[in-house]
């Protein structure tokens, strides 16, 4: 997925915002994140994207959270370029967001109803 496509993805989504309004959630502190995500699996992710320093301990809307899990997967689609690890983490990414969002379920509950969390 391109990062084109991943901003109208965005942008479509935006369409319904309403449902958690504008409401930023503050995500985990960096140190937290990290560990929660190399707790369960996502050592390696973390090593090459550095997401838990680009997420950790901001405030954030869900939409963005998704699109900087987004962002992280391609960079390391990129780095990586092995297809089949590509593949495993593309299929890890809802995983993947509800660690992320794991404090706040009225945020997984959201884009679950946005069909944003498959």
């Amino acid at each position: 997925m391109t990062k084109l496509s991943l901003a109208i993805l965005l942008l479509g989504a935006c369409s319904g915002l309403s449902a958690i309004g504008n409401t930023l959630i503050r995500l985990a502190s960096q140190q937290e994140l990290r560990n929660r995500l190399n707790n369960t699996g996502f050592d390696h992710f973390v090593e090459k994207t550095s997401i838990d320093q680009e997420l950790g301990g901001r405030e954030q809307h869900p939409l963005e959270v998704i699109n900087a899990v987004n962002s992280a997967l391609y960079d390391y689609s990129q780095i990586i370029k092995n297809p089949v690890l590509n593949m495993l983490m593309r299929e890890g990414k809802p995983r993947l967001i509800k660690i992320i969002l794991q404090e706040h379920p009225q945020a997984i509950k959201y884009l679950k109803e946005k069909n944003l969390l498959q």
